[in-house]
Formats: C-alpha cells, sequence, structure tokens
C-alpha cells in the first residue's frame, strides 16, 4: 500500500511540475496556442493536486482502519 501512495504522490508530483511547465511556456507563446496550452497547464496542475489529495485521503483512511482493528 506504501508503494502506490507514494508513485500516485510521484505521479501527481509530475502532472504539478508539467502544469507549471505548459502556464510558464504559454506566457512566451503568442496566439492561440497559448490559451491552450494555459488551458492544458491549469488542467495538469489541478489533476496532479487532485491525485495528490485522493492519495492522502486513501493512505490516512486505510492507515485508520489498519489501527482500528
Amino acid at each position: 500500500m506504501k508503494l502506490a501512495f507514494y508513485v500516485s504522490q510521484g505521479f501527481g508530483l509530475m502532472l504539478i511540475g508539467m502544469g507549471g511547465y505548459h502556464l510558464f511556456k504559454a506566457r512566451q507563446i503568442e496566439g492561440m496556442g497559448a490559451l491552450g496550452a494555459g488551458f492544458l497547464g491549469a488542467a495538469e496542475f489541478g489533476l496532479g493536486a487532485l491525485l495528490i489529495i485522493i492519495s492522502v485521503i486513501v493512505y490516512w483512511i486505510s492507515k485508520r482502519r489498519k489501527n482500528r482493528t
């Protein structure tokens, strides 16, 4: 369970990093490409954050259930 937690945390951080990169690149592009890159960056950033939040909640719930029994 701990391995899945660390893998999902790493994947979430990677998505946040890619989102930040695309948001950074969107500022350097002109036209509609900037809009697409901005939306892509925001979506990756949000998905990475959501993945981290969900993995922390699942890990916390499983740890709590394990301690109860």
